[in-house]
């Protein structure tokens, strides 16, 4: 009888416990999600070297004509350490490393653009002219991009 009320206020402690404890993507430092402007981005001058060979065009921004859509909807998310950068900083150097893997993506199936680069966070999708999203965390920021890989006459 001890050992059933023991076990039953143990359960009851537990949960309490795990219902007041901070979700597990916090404790890891899942990160935050901001917004940030695309164009201190592309103004980079390690921009052009990196994604040479692709044009980019975000959102619903004009673009010349398709010769051949290659693939929709191609994702890409990746990481740049964020540790000893301030926000701003992780948030471009991940929304570049998403920008070239999309470029390598592209070239490696004979596209020469992404168009309707869209923010793909936690997979909501934003789409922006202007704007990107990045989840920045205490180690590390990633900027998770959606785009249509074609080529373009």
């Amino acid at each position: 009888m001890k050992f059933a009320r023991f076990s039953m206020l143990a359960a009851v402690a537990f949960t309490a416990f795990a219902l007041a404890a901070p979700p597990a993507a916090a404790q890891r430092g899942g990160g935050e999600t901001t917004t940030h402007l695309i164009e201190p981005v592309l103004n980079d001058p390690e921009f052009a070297s990196a994604t040479e060979g692709v044009r980019f065009f975000f959102g619903n921004q004009p673009h010349p004509a398709i010769a051949q859509r290659i693939e929709r909807d191609v994702t890409t998310a990746r990481p740049a350490r964020s540790r000893h950068r301030d926000t701003e900083m992780a948030c471009q150097r991940a929304m570049l490393n998403s920008l070239v893997a999309l470029r390598d993506y592209a070239l490696r199936h004979g596209g020469n653009a992404v168009i309707n680069i869209r923010s793909n966070t936690n997979l909501l999708e934003r789409s922006s002219r202007t704007e990107y999203q990045c989840v920045a965390g205490r180690m590390r920021a990633t900027a998770a991009l959606k785009g249509d890989v074609v080529r373009l006459r």
